[in-house]
């Protein structure tokens, strides 16, 4: 059984590939039930914020839904063996990092958000880019906290184990000095 610390590390993971399931999902019943209006709904809550990794979805299986489907059963048992590895607090490190980016510039597409730089005014003083208001639907702004607050856990997990490995090699350290 998994500890809570493995639910935690692995729930934006998962929460990131359920959702693009679902988009998936409801992209395939829509094309069955074009006049659902339930489905109409779920499709455009859920298809702004992961348009990106549909539409890589889309190229890589040759737009084969039943591939798609494979291929988030197969990202989602990679996610949960996981945990079982040695090196588990780094591998699900950078599946959250690597979710959390993906949902961000996901919600930053949806948005339609438009970057703006010094080039394109003359009376720029500054050198930084600015990102023009962002509005966040209930969804998008949930699964950012999410990944957020997973992206921090993950964090202390890894310094965690790291402060742990150290300590355990100061104390080896020790005792050879006192075995001399």
């Amino acid at each position: 059984m998994l500890r809570h610390r493995g639910l935690l590390l692995i729930a934006f993971p998962t929460l990131l590939l359920m959702l693009v399931a679902a988009e998936r999902s409801s992209t395939y019943l829509l094309g069955i039930y074009p006049s659902e209006p339930t489905m109409w709904q779920i499709w455009l809550e859920l298809r702004p914020q992961m348009r990106l990794i549909s539409d890589q979805l889309d190229v890589v299986t040759g737009y084969s839904l039943s591939l798609q489907a494979l291929l988030l059963l197969l990202a989602g048992t990679a996610v949960v063996f996981a945990l079982k590895l040695r090196k588990s607090a780094v591998v699900l490190f950078l599946a959250n990092h690597l979710a959390l980016l993906a949902t961000a510039i996901g919600t930053v597409l949806a948005a339609g958000a438009r970057v703006a730089g010094p080039g394109l005014a003359y009376s720029s003083i500054d050198n930084s880019a600015v990102i023009a208001g962002l509005p966040f639907t209930w969804l998008q702004f949930a699964v950012l906290i999410a990944g957020t607050g997973c992206c921090a856990f993950c964090h202390y997990v890894y310094l965690a184990e790291a402060r742990h490995r150290s300590s355990a090699l100061s104390v080896r350290i020790a005792e050879l000095q006192r075995n001399f």
